[in-house]
């Protein structure tokens, strides 16, 4: 049954959700966290839940919010930059390093080795000549990320959250632009065998402008796991919990992740650029082999796409330059609101 279903149905339903359905969740949650170990305080987690939330889902609902309300009150056009053939475009022309994209084929056929009777077939028309499939090789990680990943390890990204204060003027703000800053950096190490880094354990680097070590690590399995695959998988989990990568044994935190302070001035330039009236912005940013010195050299950069209803992927943030720049933002909305 979809939520919306149960919450938003109509007015008596989304004020039931509020008083009895959301308090009730919080509450079962917490003694949950708390008889496995999470939480010192029961009481404490209950009280956070519902009052001042800081778990990864109610962040990226409140980021959702955010990036919709301030697209439907400014009406900018940076927010055409979600469209992945748009971003990648925008990216060319202002020569920020972006995925290559194939010219040719026009179409593209791919076929499974086994299914019979058309099925299994998937006919792929070239976005470059008119199509909506964006065709491109596989990107390869750089030696220095390899010597941190298991072997057949997915394209393994950094996750750069970024925030400007740009749409403020759109929304009748007086004052002057500021340059983007990066709130939020979590490098994905991806799992054996998985085909994207999903399936990683995401480590944090609390301030990757200035230290580009890998901080502590938390688990994103459970998320996706669906079906008899969840069985087994833990409701919840605890931040940070995560030091050592599961396939290799390998210690991951305290190790140096090269690049890392590039990558988040990258991030903060593209959004300068790009889209500096979208209030948040979340970047992948893949370490490429090195075009110098035979591959020897820093990794090279690239940006994959920019998520605009962004997820922190558990990662340390700048909580009073976040919280600073929502209350700005609701603020400005809620005056438009009532215009």
């Amino acid at each position: 049954v979809p939520l919306s279903e149960l919450v938003a149905r109509s007015r008596l339903h989304a004020v039931a959700a509020a008083l009895v359905l959301i308090p009730f969740a919080a509450f079962i949650g917490s003694i949950y966290r708390r008889c496995r170990g999470l939480e010192a305080s029961a009481s404490a987690c209950f009280a956070r839940s519902l009052l001042a939330p800081r778990d990864w889902l109610q962040l990226w609902r409140l980021n959702c919010r955010l990036a919709s309300m301030t697209a439907l009150a400014s009406q900018s056009k940076d927010f055409d930059l979600e469209d992945k053939w748009v971003f990648i475009k925008a990216c060319q022309a202002n020569g920020i390093p972006v995925t290559p994209v194939m010219d040719m084929p026009v179409t593209l056929v791919a076929k499974d080795v086994n299914e019979e009777g058309g099925m299994g077939i998937h006919v792929l028309k070239n976005v470059m000549h008119g199509g909506q499939w964006i065709l491109q090789e596989k990107l390869e990680n750089c030696a220095a990320l390899n010597k941190l990943l298991p072997k057949e390890a997915p394209l393994s990204t950094m996750r750069v959250v970024t925030g400007s204060r740009g749409a403020l003027s759109l929304l009748g703000v007086p004052g002057k632009q500021e340059k983007a800053k990066s709130f939020c950096t979590v490098w994905r190490a991806g799992r054996a065998g998985a085909a994207t880094d999903h399936s990683s354990v995401m480590m944090d680097l609390p301030d990757a402008r200035k230290n580009e070590l890998l901080g502590k690590g938390s688990s994103s399995a459970h998320w996706y796991a669906r079906g008899l695959k969840s069985l087994g998988m833990p409701l919840s989990t605890a931040d940070g919990a995560n030091s050592v990568h599961p396939d290799t044994g390998v210690i991951l935190s305290g190790c140096r992740l090269e690049g890392a302070a590039a990558a988040a001035e990258l991030c903060e330039r593209a959004h300068d650029t790009l889209m500096p009236t979208v209030p948040l912005a979340g970047w992948d940013v893949a370490f490429c082999p090195s075009k110098d010195k035979g591959g020897a050299g820093p990794p090279e950069l690239v940006l994959l796409e920019a998520n605009l209803s962004c997820n922190f992927f558990r990662g340390s943030v700048a909580w009073e330059e976040y919280g600073s720049l929502l209350d700005a933002h609701f603020a400005a909305i809620d005056v438009w609101r009532r215009r």
